[in-house]
């Protein structure tokens, strides 16, 4: 059965950071996946890494999943609406004092997984190979991610770059949004959405490949390759 879920749906699921609620708001049907299970089981790196690892890629993967899902409601709200009534405006203030709280966790949780990626390089290759060559992205989405990783010197260099410049434009990021609200709060009108989407997307779909949610890390390959084609 398809799974449909409005915004505010979308967000208050996310928010609970339950990673069966990402996953059928993401992808609508867990059985569509189970081919990339074993009998329905995620399949994990087992001891390539450790507890704590594994925690950390959660963490962070986790962290980047909310903060996509609040930008999409962020982004489409400022979209549709070129004035923000008297009543909507704590809720998106609400909402951007949210967004701007998470950025400063996922700093922390960035560079954690990044020192997971070049710390466990065959983990990462790993997690590649079995995106190229599994079933959960059709032929397209598989060359775009595979020219995504040659154009940037193997998957481990762009998956690194990708974290890194999360860690290094979070502050930036901050900084416009708080902006962005001021304007708002003073009858202006401002775009919505991050800046840094691509490395957003790589993060999640290595932080899920770690965790071992594959149809996760699947979609985030494929959001990845849209997006950092730019």
């Amino acid at each position: 059965m398809q799974m449909i879920l409005a915004d505010e749906d979308r967000l208050r699921l996310v928010a609970s950071s339950k990673a069966s609620v990402l996953e059928c708001s993401l992808l609508g049907s867990l059985k569509d996946f189970l081919p990339f299970s074993d009998g329905g089981r995620v399949i994990m790196l087992g001891p390539l890494l450790s507890l704590t690892e594994q925690h950390h890629a959660a963490e962070a993967a986790g962290h980047l999943a909310r903060l996509m899902t609040l930008d999409a409601v962020w982004t489409s709200y400022l979209q549709e609406h070129e004035q923000v009534s008297g009543s909507e405006m704590p809720v998106l203030r609400q909402l951007t004092d949210s967004m701007d709280e998470l950025l400063g966790e996922i700093e922390v949780h960035a560079q954690r997984l990044r020192e997971i990626v070049t710390q466990q390089p065959n983990v990462v290759e790993e997690i590649h190979g079995r995106l190229v060559g599994g079933d959960g992205l059709n032929d397209a989405q598989k060359r775009r991610w595979q020219a995504l990783a040659d154009k940037n010197g193997g998957i481990v260099a762009f998956a690194t770059e990708a974290l890194d410049t999360i860690v290094r434009e979070t502050p930036r990021e901050r900084d416009t949004i708080r902006n962005k609200m001021k304007i708002l709060e003073g009858g202006g009108h401002v775009p919505g959405d991050l800046s840094y989407e691509c490395g957003v997307a790589v993060g999640m779909a290595i932080g899920f490949g770690i965790g071992g949610f594959w149809p996760g890390a699947f979609a985030m390959a494929a959001v990845a390759g849209a997006a950092c084609a730019g």
